[in-house]
């Protein structure tokens, strides 16, 4: 399988996805065989993930060494913003050059960007707690988690209105379990990426990284209703994309700002070399710099989410890498990608990986491994692999 790669998505497409207080380890995946042995063949993979520090705990640490060491895996964190390979210990290296350079401003936010953000939202905060004291239905319209916590705090708010000092303030906002004691959860969150050399002497597993605190990947605002959402931020938004180059995404019940153009096809742009590298010679990179180091053409793209945070990953079918749908239900995707639609979650990934390298010598003697890709889909969907 040398020089093959599959580029996937993580939760839900290699791993489950993780319940409250559970982040199931790939060893418990059933893609954890057929990943081992696509790597023991020098296969690689990409594995890109709106996770953290999570997905050292979840599979870093239990990638084998040696493979590790070989830089088969490559892994980028929170969204896309940070890409990693490994130092010849195995240990993770952070490509400088795509953080500095992935984007014409970086693909991470400065510290100084995330403060205004914080001010920013800390003032979006003030407004939303007004609102939902003023009409308490409002907190129904989040997910059930909220329901407690925000109206214990506008039952705070009834009793004293200058407790809308603290509830806003930057320190409770961004404390675990300060509102939401439920689940200990913090309600305004800035992502830190993992350190560039993460290394403490004499700390093993993924305790031993650390985050860089001089930069931010991104920021998350918990506990906005989304029918409030229009009215609090998109005057933000249009401030943050014409002046900021910043942008902000709407959930059900959060908002996360980020670099504007950040999406998981960022880290495959600059893998691939479509994305060019325009480093000044007077700022030199320190550390690895894995520009235009795949070949899209060897690539199979895999994700569970095609129609929302994973349709990054099928915008390179033209340049040769084709994407394989492991959504729960066929409905879930759009029409184009239904025909390499599997189905099963990790267990659709794990199912397509198997066949494919059962069937690789005939997969080889195709055109192209899109073709070959396709003949090993024909023969799942005979055999029903996948429910």
């Amino acid at each position: 399988y040398d020089g093959y790669c599959f580029v996937v998505d993580m939760d839900s497409t290699i791993v489950a996805r993780p319940s409250t207080g559970s982040s199931p380890p790939i060893t418990e995946s059933p893609c954890y065989a057929p990943m081992l042995t696509w790597l023991e063949g020098n296969g690689r993979v990409v594995i890109i993930t709106s996770a953290g520090l999570r997905a050292i705990r979840q599979v870093w640490q239990h990638i084998p060494l040696q493979h590790r060491c070989n830089q088969q895996v490559f892994l980028s964190l929170n969204g896309g913003a940070v890409l990693f390979t490994s130092d010849p210990e195995g240990e993770l290296l952070q490509d400088i050059g795509y953080r500095n350079y992935g984007m014409d401003k970086g693909t991470c936010i400065s510290a100084a960007e995330a403060d205004e953000v914080l001010q920013d939202l800390q003032a979006i905060y003030r407004t939303s707690f007004a609102k939902m004291l003023e009409e308490p239905a409002l907190i129904q319209l989040l997910s059930s988690k909220y329901h407690k916590p925000l109206s214990h705090a506008m039952d705070q708010l009834k009793h004293s209105p200058d407790f809308i000092e603290t509830l806003t303030s930057l320190t409770f906002l961004s404390s675990p379990g300060a509102i939401m004691s439920n689940t200990n959860e913090t309600f305004l969150y800035a992502a830190h990426p993992l350190s560039f050399h993460p290394k403490r002497p004499g700390v093993q597993g993924y305790a031993a990284y650390c985050f860089d605190t001089s930069t931010v990947a991104d920021i998350s605002a918990m506990g906005i209703p989304n029918t409030l959402a229009p009215e609090l931020l998109d005057s933000l938004q249009h401030t943050y994309r014409t002046n900021r180059q910043l942008a902000i995404d709407y959930a059900p019940n959060s908002a996360k700002v980020h670099r504007l153009g950040m999406t998981k096809a960022t880290p495959i742009e600059w893998l691939s070399g479509v994305r060019p590298y325009t480093a000044s010679a007077a700022t030199p990179v320190v550390g690895p710099c894995l520009h235009a180091s795949l070949d899209l053409s060897r690539c199979i793209a895999m994700g569970d989410n095609p129609s929302g945070n994973d349709a990054p990953l099928t915008w390179f079918q033209d340049q040769g890498m084709p994407y394989v749908s492991v959504a729960s239900a066929v409905e879930e995707v759009i029409e184009e990608l239904q025909p390499r639609h599997v189905g099963g979650l990790e267990h659709g990934t794990a199912a397509l990986w198997q066949a494919l390298m059962s069937q690789w010598t005939q997969v080889q003697a195709c055109s192209t491994l899109a073709e070959g890709l396709d003949m090993v889909l024909t023969t799942l969907a005979s055999q029903d692999a996948v429910h």
